[in-house]
């Protein structure tokens, strides 16, 4: 476990937490937030796994309210899945959409990576985008039918913390292929960057899984995450040769996904 004077030297060392925070909030979501900070995005990233609990926290507040006046299941499920897409901008849904796009499209690196920069979606896009809203839509109708709404609070925010956590991963081991944009400006983030966020992304699920869902769901999730952290970084270095903020966008919808398809197995 980290010790408290580590994490305050860290802290002071990389920057001021708070503007931190509301750095990463002004650039993953569309709350308006005047981030004033001219630290580079990749210096921040320690407080992802916070940020990313804010953001499953707001999607957390329809989830309960709905249940609270009983709502049917499948209602809330919706709601709270196009909560998550709204604050975020769809800014992942985006990102999983261009990268199946690059690869349905071309054959070449070259042409995969005009494709991803390119902001029209085509088939394989879209086929992808519908797939990934539905499968999120219904795992969590499922928790819900299966375990209730405490469960279901905790998956969602569990899901949040861990699958944008991975995208720290995909940053620290590939290079950026373009000059802008998410993957130019974080990538490469510090080696202590990537230990602290993990080790405060699996604080934090553990704190939220064991409860619900016992030790095995703890494991299923840290496995889900892990292996889709190793897939899209293969897939990504071995057809671009790195990444673009379209992977990372990519690795954070293949990882919720498969998250909540681990859970689905032990509920």
């Amino acid at each position: 476990m980290i010790k408290i004077k580590y994490l305050s030297s860290f802290v002071n060392e990389f920057g001021d937490y708070k503007k931190d925070i509301l750095h990463l909030l002004s650039f993953f979501t569309i709350i308006p937030i005047k981030s004033n900070t001219k630290t580079k995005l990749s210096k921040s990233l320690y407080a992802l796994p916070l940020v990313s609990l804010i953001i499953g926290v707001i999607a957390a507040i329809p989830l309960l309210t709905l249940s609270l006046i009983n709502m049917p299941n499948l209602i809330i499920s919706i709601i709270t899945i196009f909560t998550l897409i709204l604050v975020t901008g769809a800014l992942h849904e985006d990102g999983i959409a261009d990268f199946m796009d690059s690869f349905g499209g071309a054959k070449s690196k070259t042409k995969k990576i005009e494709i991803l920069s390119d902001s029209n979606i085509g088939s394989y896009g879209t086929i992808a985008l519908i797939l990934s809203i539905l499968t999120r839509i219904i795992a969590l109708y499922l928790i819900l039918e299966s375990s209730g709404i405490l469960s279901a609070i905790s998956a969602l925010l569990a899901v949040s913390v861990l699958s944008r956590t991975t995208m720290i991963h995909i940053l620290t081991t590939l290079p950026a292929v373009k000059k802008s944009g998410l993957g130019h400006s974080a990538t490469m983030p510090e080696k202590n960057i990537l230990i602290f966020s993990y080790s405060l992304s699996i604080l934090i699920i553990s704190l939220l899984t064991i409860p619900a869902f016992g030790f095995l769901g703890l494991f299923f999730v840290i496995s889900s995450g892990i292996l889709a952290s190793l897939l899209v970084t293969s897939i990504a270095f071995k057809h671009l040769g790195g990444q673009t903020g379209d992977v990372c966008g990519s690795v954070q919808q293949i990882s919720e996904i498969l998250i909540y398809l681990s859970l689905l197995i032990i509920i």
